[in-house]
């Protein structure tokens, strides 16, 4: 039985040949039926299935053949529509088809792409835009395929003819022809030869000579002519133009060139229009056109300015669209209730980025003044989170308040502002979600982008208790329960099919233990959570990854720091906690030895011990240091301890060895100072 889509396909084919037929014998054929044949193959290889049957019957061979002959002598008058067929079925051809794209630019000396060149050259002369654009097109297309085809384009010229082109239509952004130049230029730029011509700097520049007969670099044409031009309202246009300035962007050199011209000015300028434009927009697909265009600027800005170079943010932070920003996330009824969630993602994300600069953490509250709006942004989006659902936006905004919080000039005010209070808020908010049943139903990318969250909030937490001050201040506004909470966890038993993120977990322990270290924490925490040293030893002794472990027992060195109370607590309900201990160093090393042995790691079920989880030496280096220094703060407390102290490490000469090899290691200059206060108080010879 023959389908409809099987008699379509037979007509296609047989539609093709006599096509092709004609285009063979076209010396023969009426100059009429080339065009029309061109036209009909032009329409059939829009599909896939036609641009793989038109290969496969020598077809490109055959178009090349015959575009050959009739670009030998140009006539954009009589020939004008052949041209333009020819355009759109060379075009088409190549559309998501590197190899039709490969043979079309190869072929008879590169006759397709230096055919588009002087089709736009000549267009140029007799105004015949839409010529001009089926040309555009059809580059793109060839350029989409591999950087080879690009290098060529540019090697003949295809740049200069384009930029040509820009500065002599650049009123006329309504036709579309705009677009397809701005198009083909961003799939030929995707080669440093292409970024190259447009810097003066560079020996592949050349200054165009425009239509008016004056000359113009090409990197002005696209920053003045286009960019900077009041005229162009497109935001496809613009958008396309950024892309490739953000290429250029991505090579230093280029970069520094770039940071000598106005660019942050112009697209301060766009993004300010289109900003205003944005919020007073009510048709939504209009709405996603000129977000896109506004997350365009953010993304030039960010990953390609600052990240190839980081001076471009202080560059950013001085011009006035790092505040203009703001009034995308601050938050009121009118503001919120619009749909551009996104683009406030994306603006938090920014300043995210930029606050991860050490110089600019300052200048991000005092200069910008993003904290308050920032803060007042996460309180509106936990009043507004449902249940089952997250938000990348909370994400990025403690991710922020974390960075900030790394310069000590911050610290007060981020106190002031109530940094503590809503990161605690976020934490408490996103475990009451967690525990409801309706979060079951939630999928792992949920459950995922939460635990970045709790994540992110747990390391602002600890970036701020840095200080005793702030550490007294995050205890006593609830700081320590929503981390106690996280740590608490059921740690899986063998067999269980239970994930664990047990980076949330470290980075939990990482604010808890910083926390511990203020002289009048130690004794509230112990008091108000009688089940905290049930939690740390839990986690520093049972089978947890290394950096689990060693918080817990950061945290438990920073409970009993001369606090002869908490280490009596710890030992009363903990009696073999220096054996367990000491358990994991010598099991650390025996690891160490069978894989210097090359044997197989046996794996154990002992709870006292840790599986090889350590992949790096530093890492080894770390997890003793943190089991030393606990001994050592036990040692200082008394007498009795210090007697016990030397008694469990002076018999155990595996531990010894550890010590020695501490200290005399050069990859962590903290741990090999206490190895040598160590050998010095327990009398050991290194």
């Amino acid at each position: 039985m023959i389908t409809t889509s099987t008699l379509s396909e037979m007509n296609n084919i047989a539609e093709i040949k006599n096509c092709l037929e004609c285009l063979q014998n076209f010396k023969q054929s009426k100059f009429e039926d080339i065009v029309n044949a061109c036209q009909t193959l032009g329409d059939l290889a829009r599909e896939e299935s036609n641009r793989d049957e038109i290969k496969n019957q020598q077809g490109i061979t055959t178009l090349l053949n015959v575009l050959s002959f009739y670009v030998q002598e140009l006539d954009f008058t009589s020939k004008h529509n052949l041209y333009f067929q020819f355009c759109r079925v060379l075009g088409n051809l190549c559309f998501d088809h590197s190899e039709n794209a490969t043979l079309i630019s190869n072929l008879n000396n590169h006759i397709s792409i230096l055919s588009m060149i002087n089709f736009i050259e000549g267009s140029m002369k007799e105004n015949l835009s839409d010529l001009s654009r089926s040309a555009c097109a059809a580059l793109a297309n060839f350029a989409h395929a591999d950087n080879e085809i690009r290098k060529k384009i540019v090697s003949l010229g295809g740049i200069q003819t384009l930029m040509k082109l820009l500065n002599f239509y650049r009123n006329q952004s309504s036709s579309g022809l705009l677009y397809h130049s701005l198009r083909a230029l961003e799939n030929i730029c995707d080669v440093r030869e292409a970024c190259d011509t447009f810097f003066e700097t560079n020996s592949n520049s050349k200054q165009i000579v425009l239509m008016n007969g004056h000359s113009k670099s090409a990197l002005d044409i696209l920053l003045f002519d286009v960019l900077d031009n009041e005229q162009i309202d497109d935001c496809s246009v613009l958008t396309t133009a950024i892309k490739i300035v953000g290429l250029f962007g991505c090579y230093f050199d280029l970069n520094q060139e770039l940071s000598k011209t106005d660019i942050i000015l112009i697209l301060t300028k766009i993004f300010e229009k289109f900003g205003e434009q944005f919020k007073k927009e009510t048709d939504t697909d209009e709405l996603e056109t000129i977000q896109e265009l506004l997350i365009q600027i953010l993304n030039t800005i960010d990953l390609s300015f600052i990240k190839t170079n980081e001076k471009w943010g202080e560059i950013i932070l001085k011009e006035r669209l790092s505040i203009y920003l703001l009034q995308f996330i601050k938050v009121d009824e009118k503001n919120y209730l619009k749909p551009q969630k996104t683009l406030q993602e994306r603006i938090l994300e920014f300043y995210s980025t930029v606050s991860e600069k050490d110089s600019l953490q300052k200048i991000l509250i005092n200069n910008v003044g993003v904290l308050e709006p920032v803060i007042n942004q996460i309180k509106e989006i936990l009043l507004n989170l449902r249940l089952g659902d997250s938000s990348k936006s909370l994400r990025f905004a403690v991710k922020l308040i974390g960075f900030l919080a790394l310069d000590d000039a911050n610290l007060p005010i981020l106190i002031q502002c109530g940094a503590v209070e809503i990161l605690s808020d976020v934490l408490n908010v996103l475990k009451e979600h967690q525990d409801s049943k309706e979060y079951e139903e939630a999928g792992p990318i949920i459950i995922q982008m939460n635990n970045f969250i709790q994540r992110n909030t747990c390391i602002a937490l600890g970036n701020l208790a840095r200080n005793d001050i702030n550490c007294n201040y995050i205890v006593s506004h609830g700081g320590v329960k929503p981390l106690l909470d996280i740590m608490s966890i059921d740690l899986p038993i063998e067999g269980d099919d239970i994930a664990i993120d047990f980076n949330l977990l470290a980075n939990a322990q990482f604010a808890f233990a910083n926390l511990c270290k203020s002289k009048e924490n130690q004794t509230i925490i112990t008091n108000q959570y009688e089940n905290v040293f049930h939690i740390l030893v839990k986690l520093a002794i049972e089978q947890t990854p290394y950096l689990v472990s060693f918080y817990a027992i950061d945290s438990i060195s920073n409970l009993i720091h001369r606090n002869e109370t908490n280490a009596a607590l710890l030992l009363s309900q903990y009696p073999n906690f220096m054996e367990q201990l000491l358990a994991i160093s010598i099991h650390l090393e025996e690891t160490n030895k069978e894989n210097e042995n090359g044997k197989e790691q046996q794996e154990t079920t002992n709870a006292q011990q840790h599986p090889s989880n350590v992949n790096r030496p530093i890492e080894k280096i770390k997890w003793n240091f943190s089991i030393l220094k606990c001994f050592i703060q036990f040692f200082k407390l008394n007498d009795t301890y210090k007697q016990m102290v030397q008694q469990k490490v002076l018999s155990n000469e595996i531990f010894i060895k550890v010590i020695n090899d501490l200290a005399n290691q050069s990859l962590e200059m903290k741990a090999s100072l206490l190895a040598k206060e160590a050998l010095e108080k327990f009398q050991i010879k290194n």
